[in-house]
């Protein structure tokens, strides 16, 4: 059986708030400020139930900007309903190579996977191995700690 995996984003505000959806545009520049901008259509928006058009999502406040920098496209979630978005840092409780903390990246190929503390070091062992302990993550040991682009 073929599972096709969701395909969904989240963005952080200029509030500091994360908001999760689809990506209506990868990058918007203000004509006006000159300023880049980004807009994602919430999950609490039933626009496709309700809506015919572009105009009409707009003017219902189901798009919000976010900061082109922080968005991230889900990797996957695993089946006990954790989700794994691109630029997120989890602690995987236990030490390689002197590193608990690892940064999951979309790749050109898949998913690629940094040392935390060592941001330009890519994980060079199995990475079938390490996401099949996020995927089977049983005992809860692996944890979401927070995103790259959270303070």
């Amino acid at each position: 059986m073929l599972v096709m995996r969701e395909i969904k984003f989240r963005g952080k505000t200029k509030e500091g708030k994360w908001v999760y959806g689809s990506l209506v545009n990868n990058l918007w520049q203000n004509s006006k400020t000159k300023v880049n901008y980004c807009e994602i259509i919430t999950t609490d928006s039933n626009y496709l139930e309700y809506y015919d058009c572009w105009e009409d999502i707009q003017e219902d406040n189901g798009v919000v900007s976010v900061i082109p920098e922080t968005v991230g496209q889900l990797l996957f979630t695993n089946p006990y309903s954790e989700s794994f978005y691109d630029g997120d840092i989890v602690d995987i409780g236990q030490t390689i190579n002197g590193c608990s903390q690892f940064v999951l990246k979309q790749g050109v190929y898949g998913i690629d996977i940094y040392y935390h503390d060592r941001i330009n070091l890519k994980y060079e062992y199995n990475v079938f191995d390490f996401l099949n302990m996020l995927m089977y993550n049983e005992l809860g040991e692996v944890k979401v700690i927070r995103n790259i682009h959270d303070k």
